[in-house]
């Protein structure tokens, strides 16, 4: 990071306080999705019926409402999931709620390729919740 100008670490300073990620695991039955505010830690976890729109921002509302009321300025959600099943009607729904949404490659998400790999919704969203996370820092190779 380039310490001689003071926009750049402005801007990191205000992304990692002022912003919650998101990321969703879609398969037919339902909907897993993954949660990081700047209060804490730790990555809150919620089942989401597959299809449901309203519980998932209903989920996303709830976690900003927190953020907003402990942190001072505007607070944004950036999300993002796998294009698969859903398409991108809910692309256009996390757009016409104010999220910022990426929809992903399923390919372009980085794996060692010599290492066996287990497969679990839990481990994929938490795979796209850090690529999310490292994306937004600025990471390219994410």
């Amino acid at each position: 990071m380039n310490s001689s100008n003071p926009s750049i670490l402005t801007r990191d300073t205000e992304t990692a306080t002022n912003t919650i990620f998101v990321s969703i695991e879609l398969s037919k039955k339902s909907w897993l999705m993954a949660i990081h505010t700047p209060l804490a830690d730790k990555i809150g976890l919620h089942k989401v019926v597959a299809g449901d729109s309203t519980q998932l921002l209903a989920h996303i509302r709830r976690y900003k409402a927190k953020v907003e009321g402990a942190t001072s300025g505007p607070v944004n959600v950036l999300s993002c999931y796998e294009a698969g099943y859903d398409g991108f009607w809910l692309h256009r729904v996390l757009l016409e709620a104010g999220i910022t949404n990426y929809v992903i490659d399923p390919a372009s998400l980085q794996v060692n390729r010599r290492a066996r790999r287990a497969k679990t919704d839990r481990i994929d969203v938490h795979g796209l919740l850090r690529a999310l996370m490292a994306f937004e820092r600025g990471e390219e190779q994410v």
